[in-house]
Parts: C-alpha cells; sequence; structure tokens
C-alpha cells in the first residue's frame, strides 16, 4: 500500500445502534467509481427523419434541424437528433410525414420494406377530418398521430394558453373604447353552414360585416385599410370565429388570434367543448349553443353593444390567463416525440381510422348546429 491515500467511511446504521469505521485505500477508491457510474448510463440516441415537406416547405417553418430544444423547451432532447436527410429513413426510430405532402402507396410500400424493428411512423395533420385526405389506407403504415386532438398521441394545438403564475395585471382597460361596430368576420370559403347563422343574426338586427373572398355575398362588407385588417377589425365588438367543420377539439387560430391580437370577442362555433381549459381560456368567448335559440343570441349580442361593463367582463381572462403560439422557439410535441421514443415498451400504436373519422367527430355537433338553427 505504500503511495496509497487512505480515506475512511463512516455509516450509521440507525436501526442497530451501531457506528461502523471502513477505510479504503485511494485505488479502492478508483475501482469502486467506475462501476458506479456504470448505472448513469446516458441514453440511446434516437434519430427523427422529417420526411415530406409542409406545403412544399423544407424545412418546415417551425421546425428546425439543429434546434436546442433541451435549452428552449427544457426537455432532455439531447438524446435525440432532427434531421430532414430521407436517405436516412431506413434507419431511423421515427419518421413524420405531413398528410397533405403523403407521397403514394407505392413509395409508403418501398419505406415499409426498409424500416426497421419498432420504426414509428408519425401521422401529422392539423385540418380537421372534414378536410383531411381519407386515411384507411394508410392504416397499415402508421404508428402514432400529430393533430390538435386531445387524443392525439401527441398534440400541437394552433396556440397555447397557460395561467398567470405570480402578479397578475389589473383589468383596467375600457376594451370597449372606439368600437363602433358590431360583429366582424373573414371567410373563404363560401356556402358553408354557418353563413346560415350569419344571415340568421342580420335578420335579427345584428350587423355582421364581412371581408375575404365571400364578402360580397353578404349585406354588409369590410374595407380594409392595411393588410391584415387590425384596423378596420379594432373598431368591431364581436368576431365570428366560425370553423370550417364543427369537429370535436377543432379550435384555429380563428378563435385564438383573430379575437386576442384586436380585443373583439369572440363568437364561437365549432365542435368543441370550448369551457374546457384544456382547449381554450374559460370566460373569453361567447357560445352560441349557450342560447336557447338563434334569437337569444341576438339579443345578448345587444346587449353587450350598449353595456360596456358587461363587454369588459369578457376580458377578465387576461388577468389569469397568457396565450403563446408557434415560432417561440419550442415546439413541446418535439419534446414528447423524444421521451415516447426512450419508453420500455415503446407506445403502443392505434389503429389510424379509428383516429381520424369525420362520421364521429364532425356529423353529431354538425347535425346538433343545423337542428338549433331551426
Amino acid at each position: 500500500m505504500t503511495g496509497s491515500k487512505i480515506f475512511s467511511i463512516f455509516v450509521i446504521l440507525i436501526s442497530g445502534g451501531f457506528l461502523v469505521w471502513i477505510s479504503y485505500t485511494e485505488t479502492n477508491i478508483k475501482t469502486i467509481l467506475p462501476s458506479f457510474n456504470s448505472k448513469l448510463k446516458t441514453r440511446e440516441n434516437k434519430t427523427i427523419v422529417l420526411y415530406t415537406s409542409f406545403f412544399g416547405e423544407r424545412p418546415w417553418l417551425f421546425v428546425h434541424e439543429h434546434q436546442d430544444y433541451t435549452k428552449t423547451c427544457g426537455c432532455d432532447f439531447n438524446s435525440c437528433r432532427l434531421t430532414y436527410t430521407t436517405s436516412e429513413v431506413s434507419k431511423a426510430d421515427a419518421v413524420l410525414f405531413h398528410a397533405r405532402n403523403m407521397p403514394g402507396l407505392a413509395e409508403l410500400d418501398n419505406l415499409n420494406k426498409v424500416r426497421k424493428p419498432n420504426q414509428k411512423w408519425i401521422y401529422f395533420i392539423m385540418e380537421n377530418p372534414r378536410n383531411a385526405p381519407d386515411v384507411r389506407p394508410l392504416d397499415k403504415y402508421f404508428d402514432w398521430t400529430l393533430t390538435y386532438r386531445l387524443s392525439s398521441d401527441f398534440r400541437m394545438p394552433y396556440a397555447r394558453h397557460m395561467r398567470i403564475i405570480g402578479e397578475k395585471p389589473a383589468l383596467n382597460v375600457n376594451y370597449a373604447q372606439g368600437k363602433t361596430k358590431q360583429v366582424a368576420w373573414f371567410v373563404s370559403n363560401c356556402n358553408n353552414k354557418r353563413d346560415k347563422l350569419v344571415f340568421k343574426l342580420e335578420e335579427l338586427g345584428v350587423q355582421v360585416s364581412v371581408g375575404g373572398a365571400c364578402a360580397n355575398k353578404f349585406p354588409h362588407q369590410i374595407q380594409c385599410s392595411d393588410r391584415d385588417c387590425k384596423d378596420e377589425l379594432r373598431n368591431h365588438r364581436f368576431y365570428f370565429a366560425a370553423e370550417n367543420g364543427l369537429c370535436e377539439d377543432y379550435i384555429t387560430e380563428k378563435y385564438w388570434y383573430k379575437s386576442s391580437e384586436v380585443n373583439t370577442i369572440p363568437i364561437v362555433l365549432g365542435g368543441s367543448n370550448y369551457y374546457d381549459s384544456k382547449l381554450a381560456i374559460p370566460g373569453s368567448f361567447i357560445d352560441p349553443f349557450d342560447f336557447e335559440n338563434p334569437e337569444k343570441l341576438a339579443n345578448h349580442l345587444q346587449e353587450l353593444t350598449k353595456n360596456n361593463t358587461m363587454f369588459n367582463s369578457y376580458f377578465k381572462w387576461k388577468t389569469e390567463w397568457k396565450l403563446y403560439g408557434l415560432g417561440r422557439g419550442c415546439e413541446e410535441f418535439m419534446c414528447d416525440i423524444c421521451t415516447k421514443l426512450h419508453e420500455k415498451p415503446l407506445m403502443k400504436s392505434r389503429k389510424l381510422s379509428s383516429q381520424i373519422n369525420p362520421q364521429r367527430e364532425c356529423d353529431p355537433k354538425e347535425a346538433a348546429f343545423i337542428k338549433w338553427l331551426s
């Protein structure tokens, strides 16, 4: 033991009520440490390939190949690698496909033949099932989903919101100031069921100003003075946040941005439970289905047009919640994918057509809306 340093370790065994003295040389310590460190192995690196473009954009505008998600999201993404290099698809752990840029079945078959065991294919779409391609031919290929749905394997909502922690801002703004008009609406998909509610409100004395490709089909139009029409929208008290499909959990920028950026109250028309705080901000909207019929909805809008105190109460949410969206440097779904790829056993696959189904997700609410209108 010549030249070796001696370390003493005291171990107190409380239950036994005695003390043990153990001595180790420096050589002993060096022998012990490697066996301890071997239990702290870093996780095996996982590769995620983004195979398709996103509406022709490659790389995707909101997913960056060299983004440090560990830093920006606060998750452990060091054990995952993101790439747009499609030649790596055969050895990838997960492959992400955008539904609107999906390869043909022949190409999918070829990719399927070279995929390694346990490789997961992820089907990504942000459109509702009414506007989505038929997924039944894809059932045999795909394992996981990335959509706006709460039940999706990985979720990507159009915006995110969180409760304000700490000191909350005071509600000392008159949001009604300068708002001389009633309802605004931008629409480019004409002759939809939602048009009927607009015409009904007009009949009941509520003015709806319409912009977009369908504007000339309605009695009142919006004349924009700027590109986003924000100056004109600020003159309105309400925004008709009507989705193009009344489908479960489907809440788009119509609710999130058109309303919040110009301080209008969104009149939501969708298939979601807007009162679920995981989907929307409680108290921030008017849901037509809360009223017995369109007449009572119109009466409520007229009252809010005259009563500033009642109107401002719809903005109390700004003292409780904050809103953030895409482009902030963190996409939570990338963290979620990385985490799931390291789980053992891997998350079970579910049939794609059982998750994306317009008859189940959209038909019931659309039928209820037609009944409510009549």
